[in-house]
């Protein structure tokens, strides 16, 4: 498979993956996409590296307002209730359950090891030669990318 193939292949699986996951981990709707993240909102990212049948990162960034209810519906509490470490905590694991979820999909019987999420500067610059994909959610959007080197 070339590499345009590969892309398109990845980003119907991103857009997949991102869609079930907010839906029936975080009780939370994907609108659809868009070209850019919505201006004028503070951002939270996450990043991960993974290795094994593909080696890479993957990175998300969300704006606040949406990681703020996303953790509240993960976590079954009320925004208000939930402190900026949970909600940290909640989008690294959205980011761990999105990668995997792709991978999973992109190599059905692949082994892969993914590092611990860690939450990274909002404007970390993203990979250069990444699959990008941004939605617009319920409250907010969000930006996920992908770079994937397949094992030699």
């Amino acid at each position: 498979m070339d590499n345009v193939a590969v892309c398109v292949e990845l980003e119907a699986m991103l857009e997949a993956a991102t869609s079930y996951t907010l839906e029936t981990m975080c009780f939370f709707g994907v609108m659809g996409p868009l070209e850019e993240m919505p201006a004028g909102e503070e951002r939270i990212s996450a990043r991960l590296t993974f290795r094994g049948d593909a080696n890479g990162v993957f990175h998300t960034m969300l704006d606040l307002s949406a990681a703020w209810a996303i953790a509240a519906n993960f976590l079954g509490e009320e925004v208000a209730d939930v402190s900026r470490s949970r909600m940290e905590a909640v989008v690294c694991e959205l980011a761990n359950m999105i990668c995997g979820s792709v991978l999973s999909n992109y190599k059905k019987d692949g082994h892969f090891e993914l590092s611990s999420p860690e939450i990274t500067g909002a404007e970390e610059a993203q990979p250069d030669q990444a699959v990008r994909r941004v939605f617009e959610l319920e409250m907010g959007g969000i930006a996920l990318a992908m770079d994937l080197r397949p094992k030699p």
